[in-house]
């Protein structure tokens, strides 16, 4: 489901028009296996399928934060090279220029009706409108052997370089599978039931982690960008009677100050910065499931583990979040003692 649109897909469709886009892209931009596709545009539910045509054709694909800057773009690229770049109206003008600068890139390609409806380049291939051309018969990676493998690249706007490498297999489900943590079957446990609210961060490992396991299990998948006012955020929620999200700061604070309008929320991961004390505690009451994200790069989080050793003696570096400390650990938990070899542990009391 998009949001912003109302627009709805089935399993079949979605499938289909990935397929077709997929097929475009090796017959007609002539993507190679390896190629990196870039895409610079909000997350949308086109964007979802434009992402999994991009892997049936044996790409690479790449996502970067849609509101970054000129500078931070660029540099991005520049370390990317990307073949091709997948852009909307709000992108299209830094994008037009990084692409007549990069010899890398072969193509500029728009992802939506609405792009190429504001006064843009109309020579510009549509992938909406791509998506939906009967594709002719073609053997695609993803109909191939599940041995077949690329990666899939996740790169940072803020440095250039990429935040994360996951290798794949180009197989769908395989992929679904590769990708997701296995702590997650608990997330979303009622598989077709459930109803799956992704807001922001299709760039993030923990965004796509989310996203391919609603896919894998047959849940419903809501995409929607989080603009304009709160309202309209929990509107989204209440209507849709989302069950599992992702959440920013922002975004749980106005959930816990409406109560009545995510009482569908079961599981949420919030990825924000710190919260207090009796914040956190109100979010344990209110919803059945409750995880912190340690970093929005990984798909871990915080869980409540009592140190076994006092560690009075410490230096605080950066923003102090109470009740996190680190130790380092042996392969059964237990703290080791100096100068051994182990694994570092962070603890939290929440």
């Amino acid at each position: 489901i998009d949001n912003s649109t109302g627009q709805k897909w089935s399993g079949d469709q979605v499938y289909e028009w990935a397929l077709n886009l997929a097929y475009y892209l090796i017959t007609e931009c002539h993507l190679k296996p390896g190629d990196i596709v870039c895409f610079l545009c909000a997350d949308s539910a086109l964007h979802v399928v434009a992402m999994l045509a991009v892997w049936a054709a044996g790409g690479v694909y790449c996502s970067l934060p849609s509101r970054s800057t000129y500078r931070e773009i660029d540099g991005a690229l520049t370390g990317i090279e990307p073949a091709f770049l997948v852009t909307d109206a709000f992108n299209y003008g830094m994008s037009a220029v990084i692409t007549t600068e990069m010899i890398t890139i072969k193509k500029l390609l728009l992802i939506d009706r609405k792009s190429a409806t504001e006064g843009l380049n109309d020579t510009l291939d549509v992938l909406e409108q791509v998506m939906q051309y009967e594709r002719q018969y073609l053997r695609l990676p993803l109909e191939g052997s599940p041995e077949n493998t690329c990666a899939l690249l996740i790169a940072s706007a803020n440095d250039g370089g990429t935040k994360a490498v996951r290798r794949f297999h180009r197989n769908l489900i395989a992929t679904a599978g590769a990708l997701q943590n296995p702590e997650l079957s608990a997330l979303v446990a009622n598989g077709d039931t459930d109803v799956v609210l992704i807001t922001a961060g299709l760039y993030s490992p923990s965004g796509f982690n989310l996203c391919l396991h609603a896919l894998n299990k047959g849940s419903t998948l809501v995409i929607a960008t989080f603009e304009g006012t709160g309202d309209h955020f929990l509107h989204c929620i209440h209507s849709h009677r989302v069950t599992t999200a992702i959440l920013t700061t922002s975004q749980l604070h106005l959930c816990l100050g409406r109560t009545d309008m995510v009482r569908s929320l079961r599981d949420v991961w919030f990825m924000g910065t710190a919260i207090s004390e009796k914040t956190h505690n109100t979010a344990i009451e209110l919803f059945g499931s409750f995880r912190k994200m340690l970093l929005t790069a990984e798909a871990g989080w915080v869980t409540t583990e009592y140190l076994t050793e006092a560690t009075p003696n410490y230096t605080t570096i950066g923003r102090p979040v109470a009740g996190v400390q680190l130790k380092v650990v042996d392969s059964n938990g237990r703290s080791v003692p100096h100068n051994t070899v182990g694994e570092l542990c962070i603890c939290s009391d929440q």
